[in-house]
């Protein structure tokens, strides 16, 4: 059944509800099925039906926790763990709003998994660090520390610390109070002059009939006084869309007219009050 298409749906959402007995779950058959069904899951586009694997609320292991090392389906390394956070951390895993859950129900596995080298989930730590969702000091130095103890953290964690210094300049005051981009600018156009400049002040960005895409969002959340953001014929997505709706609460207005953003990314705006469209 969940190989068809138009039934995955609603399967993965009702499974995501039934609290399997223990001892179904460590039936080797009834794992090795599951198994294929969780990757089948986290590979689909759809959020909804990738977004199952996670716990259906805080207080309750998703299947992803099952399949995790100490899982009652696990009897590897991590192995699959590791290949369904590759599908997620493309997707969702770096929305504020997941991490955030993941932060309140995974920290320990992925700070595990990272220390054992696991590009996906260091790279889950580095996002929880990117959008400073670690609140507790010591908890900042239990992820560092575990991002420093394999060569592929310590990595992520060197372009992390280059790309905040980056900001760090970038959102000095002073600068601006609008800026206007030619319509040939591009993405590498836009993020060149954000890192060279001082632009604490800046309130009002026009990129309207620009390239820019959603690959600028990393840079445009992080102006702190922004609050009129004109995006009119850029080849802004759903992706740059929901980033920047999580991390600029201030925006005032924010012009959508022919961009590639569909109503998954609309739905992301529900509960931005401040803003006009």
């Amino acid at each position: 059944m969940y190989g068809f298409s138009d039934w995955i749906s609603n399967l993965a959402v009702l499974l995501q509800a039934v609290p399997f007995p223990a001892e179904a779950l460590k039936d080797e058959t009834f794992q090795s099925f599951l198994a294929k069904m969780m990757v089948t899951f986290a590979k689909d586009n759809n959020c909804e039906v990738h977004q199952s694997i996670l716990p259906i609320r805080e207080e309750k292991d998703g299947w992803v926790h099952h399949f995790a090392p100490g899982g009652v389906c696990c009897h590897n390394d991590g192995t699959l763990f590791s290949n369904l956070m590759s599908h997620l951390i493309k997707c969702c895993c770096k929305r504020k709003k997941m991490l955030l859950t993941l932060k309140n129900t995974m920290l320990g596995l992925f700070t595990l998994m990272a220390i054992r080298g696991d590009k996906y989930c260091i790279e889950a730590l580095v996002s929880l660090l990117d959008f400073d969702l670690m609140k507790d000091e010591e908890e900042n130095l239990e992820i560092i520390a575990a991002l420093q103890s394999s060569d592929e953290g310590q990595k992520q964690y060197d372009q992390l610390c280059t790309k905040k210094e980056e900001f760090i300049n970038m959102k000095k005051s002073g600068g601006p109070h609008k800026l206007t981009l030619p319509s040939q600018s591009t993405d590498e156009d836009l993020i060149h002059v954000l890192k060279n400049g001082s632009f604490g002040n800046l309130q009002s960005l026009n990129l309207a009939f620009t390239s820019v895409t959603s690959d600028s969002a990393d840079y445009i959340i992080k102006l702190p006084s922004l609050i009129h953001l004109n995006l009119w014929a850029t080849q802004f997505d759903d992706r740059g869309l929901i980033l920047i709706s999580e991390h600029l609460p201030k925006l005032q207005s924010l012009n959508l007219c022919e961009t590639a953003v569909t109503d998954e990314g609309l739905n992301a705006l529900v509960f931005w009050k401040t803003c006009r469209f």
